[in-house]
């Protein structure tokens, strides 16, 4: 599975633009990638999506929002 990530509260085609506190990964669970992000931000504020097609956002799924 794919998974998008940001650091933030803001929704989905509204976060910051940029390279910096965001990934695009691939791994075989969502608990694994919600371990991820917890590493990768520092216990902070992100949101994490399932990616069906990268480039057609209709097919994001939000998996958790964490603050």
């Amino acid at each position: 599975m794919k998974f998008y990530a940001y650091k933030g509260q803001a929704k989905l085609g509204d976060e910051k633009l940029g390279t910096s506190d965001r990934m695009i990964f691939e791994l075989k669970t969502s608990k694994g990638a919600i371990r991820r992000c917890l590493k990768r931000f520092s216990f902070g504020d992100f949101r994490l999506y399932q990616i069906g097609e990268i480039y057609d956002i209709s097919t994001y799924k939000e998996i958790t929002f964490f603050q």
